[in-house]
């Protein structure tokens, strides 16, 4: 990861994620159980 420490693309990588699986993306998670990509919609 660069400067932005994946910031730019992770919307993009949760999009995908929904896409390919079905999962939304408030349900995407990082390694750990309680690790949220996202706390909720900004707008």
């Amino acid at each position: 990861m660069g400067r932005c420490q994946g910031g730019f693309y992770e919307m993009k990588i949760a999009e995908l994620i929904e896409s390919e699986t079905g999962i939304c993306p408030e349900d995407v998670r990082y390694s750990k159980k309680d690790s949220c990509l996202f706390a909720g919609k900004a707008r």
